[in-house]
């Protein structure tokens, strides 16, 4: 969620100073504070010769290349909305939020105005002071994507606007640095919930075994650029495929008629991974009816199915390193009401 820039210092001198010197040339960061500037370095964004500095005070030799990993753009002037949300934690440097279906994430093309990034927003407007990474002179992670700026002040990472769970939003751009590094370095836990079709007597993976593992890249399908797929094997003997490593660890939590609650582990986190790799191995989630085929559902639950009118997908437990004091945090959320009614209904269908 971050870009890498790079320089070469011309003299001997302080890291931040090198580091404020190079930025200030980049008319998107020309107004960033020494203190941000800061923020970036103790967070593990600059390496000096491959290493990471943490120190705004490193000497630095000329000659040395210096990375920087910057956050992108400022951020637009965003609307607020007035969205009720689920906090389940919240102090100077971050919050964690019990993420509702129908919320995205953030701004972006076709919605600009009914995002959780509006939805903080108005909360923090209303107590009469926005965090630092929430401001609107604050430099936020940008994405470019079919020629438009994705804004995303504060999001570290992000769940489909219909997955429910848990997410951690950053307060500070020290806060969003050291939670984006803790991504980048797979140290964060993130356990999902899901409920994956399967017919009784199938000889799915699902139904053969108790866990197990999803190795399979994932590309843009060629056709659909809202969807993703799994990348076509290599067609070079020793060749690499083409796409994005995604790996997925599944778990059977409870068997059910037409059905398995599955626990899914993350080692990647790509777009849609979950639903695309639980497809992949024959167990596509229930209510996905992008990735997903249930003509093998009987009549009363294919109804539960439709109903739900999303994946059946939850984002149960989050843990991570508080990029402030260091301490280990673990949340945990249940399953909601509407995913749970069709939990209910797989779990009490009786086979003929």
């Amino acid at each position: 969620m971050s870009e890498a820039r790079k320089f070469t210092a011309q003299e001997d001198g302080r890291l931040d100073r090198l580091v404020a010197s190079f930025v200030s040339g980049l008319p998107e960061f020309k107004d960033l504070s020494r203190s941000q500037i800061k923020h970036w370095i103790e967070g593990g964004m600059v390496d000096v010769n491959g290493v990471s500095a943490t120190k705004a005070g490193t000497p630095v030799r000329a000659g040395a290349v210096v990375s920087v990993r910057v956050l992108e753009l400022k951020s637009q002037s965003l609307a607020s909305f007035d969205q009720a949300l689920d906090i389940r934690y919240e102090d100077d440097a971050l919050l964690v939020i019990n993420k509702p279906s129908g919320l995205t994430m953030h701004p972006g093309a076709g919605n600009s105005t009914t995002t959780l990034v509006n939805a903080l927003l108005s909360l923090f407007r209303a107590r009469g002071e926005i965090p630092e990474a929430l401001q609107q002179n604050a430099t936020v992670t940008v994405t470019a994507k079919q020629g438009s700026k994705v804004v995303r002040p504060g999001i570290v990472h992000r769940l489909d606007k219909d997955t429910t769970g848990l997410v951690v939003v950053a307060k500070t751009l020290q806060a969003h640095a050291v939670l984006s590094k803790q991504f980048a370095d797979r140290t964060v836990g993130r356990r999902y919930v899901a409920l994956a079709f399967c017919t009784p007597r199938g000889k799915r993976p699902l139904n053969l075994q108790d866990e197990g593992k999803v190795d399979a890249p994932l590309i843009r399908h060629p056709n659909r650029r809202l969807e993703m797929s799994i990348a076509p094997a290599a067609r070079v003997p020793g060749k690499a495929s083409a796409g994005k490593r995604a790996i997925t660890y599944w778990k059977v939590l409870e068997r059910l008629a037409f059905g398995c609650l599955v626990e899914a582990r993350l080692e990647t986190g790509r777009t849609h991974q979950i639903r695309i790799h639980l497809t992949h191995i024959g167990c596509p989630l229930i209510g996905d009816k992008t990735y997903g085929e249930f003509s093998g559902l009987p009549l009363s639950l294919r109804r539960f199915h439709e109903g739900l009118g999303r994946q059946a997908l939850h984002a149960g437990v989050l843990a991570f390193t508080h990029p402030v004091t260091g301490e280990r945090l673990s949340f945990a959320a249940d399953i909601p009401a509407d995913m749970q009614a069709v939990v209910d209904a797989f779990r009490n269908f009786k086979l003929p």
